[in-house]
């Protein structure tokens, strides 16, 4: 055999050889021959990350059965927003917005290549997976801010239990 040539043997139907074949090798220079418990392991092994991968697969993709946050347009004058925190404020145009927590599969459907925009994602009414945060000092995170809107700014059509729950 010729130095650095690799051929495949296979005495039985689960011999794994590895290498090529060709005319001037007469042996292989790697051959693992598994035995009949390695072959129920091996076998056990790639049968369960077959069934974990599909399981994956089922709950991801179809089922689309785990939860997404994203932010959605907030009404400042009706609720308490959230504003990112501007250092700059000449660059700074950040529009206020809440946060919402919804099931993957209640979201509505998008197809950006045919629509501009996306509908805006809302809760069902009775839906248990799905919640909206607003601002709070318990829901703020880094580089966020509740964005008020003070009491002279608010319309005459707000009554009086929405400027409470604005502020």
């Amino acid at each position: 055999m010729r130095k650095g040539a690799v051929g495949i043997r296979t005495d039985g139907p689960f011999s794994i050889a590895l290498g090529t074949r060709g005319p001037f090798i007469r042996e292989p220079a790697i051959l693992i021959d598994v035995d009949g418990k390695s072959k129920i392991l091996i076998g056990g092994f790639l049968l369960l990350l077959l069934v974990t991968s599909a399981w994956k697969y089922k709950v991801y993709v179809l089922d689309r059965d785990f939860l997404i946050t994203d932010t959605i347009p907030c009404d400042p004058r009706t609720k308490s927003c959230f504003v990112h925190e501007c250092i700059n404020s000449d660059e700074c145009a950040s529009e206020p917005y809440q946060k919402i927590t919804i099931q993957a599969n209640e979201l509505p459907v998008c197809d950006k290549f045919r629509e501009n925009e996306c509908p805006i994602p809302t809760c069902k009414l009775g839906s248990t997976t799905c919640s909206i945060s607003y601002c709070s000092e318990n829901t703020l995170e880094a580089g966020e801010t509740c964005y008020v809107v003070a009491e002279s700014e608010l319309p005459d059509s707000v009554s009086s239990e929405e400027r409470d729950s604005v502020q």
